[in-house]
């Protein structure tokens, strides 16, 4: 079998130095000694983390990925457990050193944790990096305009990119009645920009007001 034996919680119980250890039976009887030697050992430090990858904070657009990479050192002992959090990011978390690709889909400001423990119990400070998922806003103008059936009109769609956003957005638009077409030129643009959509009306097309929504799409992100 296996026998654990504790230390003394210091040296004014037990200074160090060798002792003999027995083992009894159930009739008091002692084995053969063992020497056990008592000595005072370094004292457990906590482990340190670092983040390599990436090697600073990231700006990225919806849908993009962030590869991730950690490594740890103990000077007294080995690393237990890794732990990371990803807020915003799909996976949320993971639990070995190098989890790899992190997707974000949703625009924001989110920051990443990493830090590690030892087999004393003891953790590192947290390692930190914020990952900014850029984003863009659309507009339209003019608001409305009236067109004769038979005729058409046009309107300008602008596209403003916030925190730092280089992504392609691309123009769709719906709501438009029946035989009417409209265009979108051009049909996408580099991180911002303006496309002007032309409306043609048939001559047989229904007296009305018709609501008209543009959408502009980056990856995961719509805004309309």
């Amino acid at each position: 079998g296996v026998v654990t034996a504790t230390a003394p919680p210091n040296g004014n119980i037990a200074p160090p130095g060798y002792y003999m250890l027995f083992l009894l039976n159930s009739a008091g009887v002692p084995s053969v000694a063992t020497f056990v030697r008592v000595t005072t050992g370094p004292v457990n430090q906590a482990p340190t983390a670092s983040i390599d990858a990436p090697a600073a904070n990231m700006t990225i657009n919806p849908g993009d990925s962030v590869g991730f990479s950690g490594s740890a050192s103990d000077p007294g002992g080995t690393i237990a457990s890794y732990a990371w959090t990803f807020p915003g990011g799909s996976p949320s978390s993971s639990t070995v050193a190098v989890p790899g690709n992190v997707t974000y889909s949703a625009p924001g400001t989110y920051t990443a944790t990493f830090k590690v423990t030892d087999n004393g119990g003891l953790s590192s400070s947290t390692q930190t990096r914020t990952i900014t998922v850029a984003d863009f806003s659309l507009s339209a103008t003019p608001s409305s305009k009236t067109v004769s059936p038979g005729g058409g009109d046009s309107y300008t769609a602008t596209v403003t990119p916030t925190a730092g956003f280089i992504g392609t957005v691309s123009f769709n638009v719906t709501g438009l009645p029946s035989g009417v077409t409209a265009s979108l030129n051009p049909a996408s643009v580099d991180s911002s920009g303006s496309t002007t959509m032309t409306v043609t009306t048939l001559a047989t097309t229904t007296l009305g007001t018709y609501p008209l929504t543009i959408q502009g799409t980056s990856g995961p992100v719509t805004r309309t």
